[in-house]
Formats: structure tokens, C-alpha cells, sequence
């Protein structure tokens, strides 16, 4: 499944799924306001619910993340892709 190239596609590519039920291969976001989905301005991969793959910024190193209090204050919501 193709799932675009920008955290608007991305946002709107599968099923929204609540952070109790993350799994492996979701989809998080993160906003500068989280209850507004036109605010995100980061994805990353879910590992296991404390840990995430992303890229810090563009053109920089793939890495391993863990979750701190900036992350949960932007947290916007989850996405399986389907």
C-alpha cells in the first residue's frame, strides 16, 4: 500500500488506532498542536510503544527514539496503514 510522501497523506492513509492499541509498524504523529491534524510535523514508526524509528530532520541519520514529555505533549494520534 502506498502511503504518500507527506504527513497529510500519511495522516489519512489507515485506520486511526488509540495509543493502547499500538503495534509494531504504526504510524505516530506528532503536532505543534495535537488536536489539530493540519499542525503535525513529524512521523515516526512505532517499534513497541517506547521506542520509534525516525529521522531527526531531513537528510540525517535514520535512529532509534524513545518517548520524553515534548513527544507526549505533541502526541496527535496513531495510524495503521491499511
Amino acid at each position: 500500500m502506498k502511503i504518500g510522501g507527506t504527513t497529510a497523506t500519511q495522516w489519512n492513509a489507515g485506520v486511526h488506532v488509540p495509543w493502547s492499541q499500538l503495534k509494531p509498524g504504526d504510524l505516530i504523529f506528532f503536532a505543534i498542536d495535537p488536536k489539530s491534524p493540519a499542525t503535525i510535523h513529524h512521523v515516526v514508526l512505532n517499534i513497541d510503544g517506547k521506542r520509534y524509528v525516525h529521522a531527526p530532520h531531513t537528510g540525517s541519520t535514520v535512529q532509534v527514539g524513545t518517548w520524553t514529555a515534548k513527544r507526549e505533549a505533541e502526541y496527535a494520534g496513531a495510524v495503521r496503514p491499511g
